[in-house]
């Protein structure tokens, strides 16, 4: 039997090798701050969350993982200091994360050079290419996220 591939199967091998190549273009980076890339996601959520924090539930959604996974990668940030988990104000059954200036401070070093980073990648396509790229996985994405 031979296997040739359809279209919609290169496009997804396309996007998990390039995915692939990212990540260990960006692994080598976050291993100098001794973090892995889903703890820096984490910074980067509650970053953007402000001083408030977040919920861990809400951490694990932006995220798109379980909250399991969650509470195994708050645990790792708030050994180092990063992190702290506080009982919500108004309902102390639920745990919020929030950042601490450590962690505010790794972030605020590391994001440029990731930033800088991911624009090095990209830079073989143009911005319009890049808009395009988005617009496209964007749909992709919400296409399947409407069939869960």
């Amino acid at each position: 039997m031979t296997y040739e591939p359809t279209l919609p199967m290169r496009v997804w091998l396309s996007a998990l090798r390039m995915s692939m190549f990212v990540r260990r273009h960006t692994r080598v980076l976050f291993q100098e701050y001794d973090l892995s890339g889903p703890q820096f996601g984490v910074l980067r959520v509650l970053h953007a969350a402000g001083a408030d924090g977040l919920k861990l539930s809400e951490v694990s959604d932006a995220l798109h993982v379980t909250c399991g996974n969650i509470t195994s990668l708050v645990d790792g940030l708030e050994q180092r200091g990063y992190v702290v988990r506080e009982p919500h104000p108004g309902d102390r059954r639920v745990v919020m994360a929030k950042l601490t200036q450590a962690g505010a401070e790794v972030f605020n070093e590391l994001a440029p050079r990731y930033l800088e980073r991911i624009d090095g990648i990209m830079s073989c396509l143009t911005a319009s290419e890049q808009e395009t790229l988005a617009d496209l996985l964007d749909r992709v994405a919400e296409h399947v996220g409407r069939e869960e």
